[in-house]
């Protein structure tokens, strides 16, 4: 994988192009960086990937412009370094937190399974650090093993978090709880109720006793 600067004849803003194959055939871009690819690759990569470069070969063209203020030039290059990756298993997450909350807004968008369940991965192994924003992100992804884990978790160890919810203003707990799912918000008050415990009649005691 090659990186130069590329002067653009628009622009003339010098701009890095990275490239994952020697013979190009498709390329993304935005202001700062462009990223050539091999149109089969991408298409191969996710059903969303490859309806992108047919709408673009149908308008005659080879380029795709990512224009979307989520994704930065680094989390980008994350996510076709893990197309290129021969199996999803071997590749590995960057460490950065920010960097990761990007690949996951890009898995979803595109639909890239095997990236979806790596951080869904990462992110389990993070509940205890910050369970709200981990149930925020499962509910927001559809990760439900994420979302069981988050909900276990703060119902497990919900005296814990009691400053974090003490240093919430009200309103601003409830702005959280408006963001869940309506499914996510019935688990938790259906598991935070405490089961009753059965007490045993006369009857049952002495049928035991038998």
């Amino acid at each position: 994988m090659e990186e130069m600067d590329n002067k653009d004849s628009k622009s003339s803003q010098q701009k890095v192009i990275i490239e994952f194959v020697d013979n190009s055939d498709f390329y993304f871009f935005n202001n700062t960086h462009i990223f050539k690819v091999s149109r089969k690759t991408i298409s191969l990569a996710s059903t969303k990937l490859k309806e992108i470069t047919e709408d673009v070969g149908r308008q005659n063209n080879n380029s795709y412009e990512i224009n979307d203020e989520f994704v930065t030039s680094e989390t980008f290059n994350y996510l076709l370094q893990f197309i290129y990756t021969p199996s999803w298993t071997k590749y590995c997450l960057p460490v950065n937190s920010k960097v990761v909350s990007g690949l996951i807004y890009l898995s979803y968008k595109y639909e890239i399974e095997g990236l979806s369940c790596l951080c869904e991965q990462y992110y389990s192994s993070k509940v205890k650090d910050n369970v709200l924003e981990s149930l925020l992100i499962a509910d927001k992804y559809k990760m439900k093993q994420l979302r069981e884990k988050s909900i276990k978790y703060l119902l497990d160890n919900i005296s814990s978090i009691n400053s974090l919810i003490k240093d919430l203003k009200y309103s601003k707990l409830e702005d959280y709880f408006k963001l869940l799912e309506k499914d996510t918000l019935i688990n938790l008050l259906v598991c935070s109720i405490p089961t009753k415990k059965h007490k045993k009649t006369k009857e049952e005691d002495d049928e035991d006793e038998d």
